[in-house]
């Protein structure tokens, strides 16, 4: 999966921009047409974001997104997360990207409490009254730590 950038330009002279994630540039056309009306569009270029010294990949296979990486970072399922804020650590089951989430920062990720001692133990977490909650990947990132050796 590649991150694709859309630009547009109508009849009126407005332009915008937008980023959709998939395999292929013609694909990413399809959906765009798909959800808007080509007729509006004087323009719709398509073209693969390239950022010189900046890694993305996202790993999908049949039941979703297993992993999303950026640049230095890795987010997988089954990895496990703490926070000195949290006493039950945070261990990842599913990560979403949906059309709106054009960063693999904005990827939601779907997980459950788990007790810091067996990770094979759900627990209750008093703060959200839940054994499961979600996050997005940059607040995962800027508030918890990667428990290591956890499915790194």
């Amino acid at each position: 999966m590649k991150l694709y950038e859309i630009a547009t330009l109508d009849y009126d002279g407005h332009s915008n921009t937008q980023y959709m994630v998939d395999s292929d540039p013609e694909s990413v056309k399809e959906r765009f047409k798909e959800q808007y009306y080509e007729d509006d569009y004087l323009q719709i270029i398509v073209n693969e974001v390239e950022i010189p010294g900046f890694k993305i990949n996202i790993s999908i296979d049949p039941e979703g997104v297993k992993e999303i990486e950026t640049d230095g970072w890795l987010v997988k399922v089954g990895q496990v997360y703490s926070s000195p804020y949290q006493p039950a650590h945070f261990r990842i089951d599913k990560v979403v990207m949906t059309d709106d989430d054009t960063h693999p920062e904005s990827a939601m990720l779907h997980g459950t409490w788990v007790n810091p001692n067996n990770y094979e133990e759900e627990t209750y977490n008093d703060e959200s009254q839940n054994y499961k909650d979600s996050f997005r990947a940059w607040h995962l990132n800027e508030q918890y730590s990667l428990e290591e050796g956890v499915n790194n």
